[in-house]
């Protein structure tokens, strides 16, 4: 290995770190010049081959936005260009909380070479980016709106402002078209993102979006009674559309102040056939929109609690649909609680372990501090002190001889005629 020593030094003396120039000649791409000047102007290093870190100051300064969005549109075109290591991600909507974002980026030949591929999309990164962006929205077919409405948003993050302008009537056919209530609340909840971040993203003059939003929102309400022969593995994401049009129907905003939603909601809860865990979840927002009152929620409760054993089995995801909205409806009212520990009482050992998963995944929607709470008002009925719920179980060996010196002592007493 040291013989190689002289001739790795040579090789790195001789390769170098630094992107040189070529003789001039009148051959040029007017997509790498057009890179090579809007880096240039936002002091982008492209000059060498190593990594560069960039933090940009989003909300703060509209110099920094424009060089989110150069970057955000070469990496679309060309995803080795940089990749983002902090800051809000709009697309899979983690980390919105941050106001910085950190790129890190990296220019070679390679990366130009990706861009001379781009070329035939257009002579600049606009325009590649733009004729690109239409391609791919020929291939999302025609009802998947809440597709089209996500490229639309990632358009406006590129600074493409007239491109999402072209999408507009895109989604608004697709939203007239898509029978999926998972794919409309998916177009609203992107939708109204926009409409609420309009000024961040450029659009503070928009008139159209209002009224996008509000067809996305209708449209949506108008599938509620779909819902009832869901299947299954959709209840979570159904669940977080209906908190969605819940939370848009309490809002101050006009264009969601109508009854449709409660009308249809009310409707989907008079259907037998709707799953428990929806029913939880429709029961808790009509509550809290005023439309039933509070004691609705036990006496459905009740109701699987005291029902057919097969009744009996769904209280579980039951309770995971209403804790999902309503929480609070456990938390101060005895009736639930006492109905919940009747079920437990009576629930045979074998009903009880299957039953656990369920009751523990319902449970994980509340606090520490509020299941010390409901601890309290365990302790309370059972009418013990909290800290004796905080003692270990027995263990189950010591049980099973206590119960087997039990037995014992009652035959010998029934002998002897003492009991």
């Amino acid at each position: 290995m040291a013989t190689d020593k002289p001739l790795q030094e040579l090789q790195q003396l001789l390769t170098g770190d630094v992107i040189g120039s070529v003789a001039p000649n009148s051959f040029s791409i007017p997509i790498v010049e057009d890179f090579k000047a809007r880096c240039t102007e936002y002091k982008l290093q492209i000059r060498t081959t190593g990594q560069h870190k960039k933090v940009l100051d989003l909300y703060a300064k509209p110099e920094h936005r424009q060089i989110s969005q150069l970057i955000q549109c070469i990496t679309y075109l060309v995803p080795e260009f940089a990749k983002r290591q902090s800051g809000p991600d709009w697309i899979a909507e983690r980390d919105m909380n941050l106001v910085r974002e950190t790129w890190i980026y990296m220019y070679s030949s390679r990366i130009e070479a990706r861009l001379i591929e781009n070329s035939l999309y257009g002579g600049t990164l606009a325009g590649a980016a733009t004729r690109k962006m239409e391609e791919q929205m020929q291939e999302i077919p025609d009802h998947h709106s809440g597709e089209l409405a996500r490229l639309m948003l990632q358009a406006l993050l590129m600074g493409l402002q007239d491109t999402a302008m072209k999408l507009y009537e895109q989604v608004r056919s697709a939203l007239r078209t898509d029978g999926n209530f998972l794919s409309l609340c998916n177009s609203l909840h992107v939708l109204n993102r926009i409409h609420q971040h309009r000024r961040l993203l450029g659009l503070s003059d928009e008139q159209h979006l209002p009224d996008l939003v509000s067809e996305a929102y209708r449209n949506a309400v108008d599938k509620l009674l779909q819902l009832s022969r869901a299947n299954p593995d959709e209840h979570e994401a159904i669940i977080q559309g209906l908190k969605l049009l819940a939370m848009l129907a309490e809002s101050s905003e006009g264009y969601f102040q109508d009854e449709t939603f409660r009308i249809q909601l009310n409707e989907l809860l008079s259907d037998h056939q709707l799953p428990a865990q929806l029913e939880g979840v429709c029961v808790a927002i009509s509550s809290g929109l005023g439309d039933r009152p509070r004691d609705e929620i036990v006496d459905r409760a009740r109701g699987y609690i005291h029902g057919t054993p097969d009744q009996t089995r769904q209280t579980a995801l039951f309770l995971q649909g209403v804790f999902t909205v309503a929480r609070d409806a456990f938390l101060y009212e005895d009736q639930l609680l006492s109905e919940l520990n009747y079920l437990i009482e009576q629930l045979s050992y074998d009903d009880f372990i299957s039953m656990v998963p369920e009751l523990r995944l319902a449970f994980t929607y509340f606090t520490p501090m509020e299941t010390g709470l409901i601890a309290v008002r365990v302790a309370s009925l059972h009418q013990v002190e909290p800290e004796e719920m905080l003692r270990p179980a027995v263990d189950e060996q010591m049980l099973i001889q206590s119960k087997t010196w039990d037995e014992a002592l009652r035959k010998e007493f029934t002998a002897w005629k003492l009991i």
